[in-house]
């Protein structure tokens, strides 16, 4: 199992889990909490691609602020 959490300046969170059965993710924003799945890897990336997202984008994104 690999779990990735991202965290915002405002405390939210997205925490990604993967397993063998795919990936879950959660959505954290102080007391409320969502998770979805687990998706199909390919599922999954294919929504990322139908939204535009490639994976150079996902590893290299664009900072932002000065």
């Amino acid at each position: 199992m690999i779990i990735s959490e991202f965290t915002d300046r405002d405390g939210d969170a997205l925490t990604i889990t993967t397993n063998a059965e795919g990936a879950w993710i959660t959505c954290t924003s102080a007391r409320d909490e969502v998770t979805v799945g687990p998706f199909p890897f390919i599922t999954l990336g294919a929504a990322l691609a139908e939204v535009g997202l490639t994976s150079t984008e996902l590893h290299a994104p664009t900072p932002v602020g000065p």
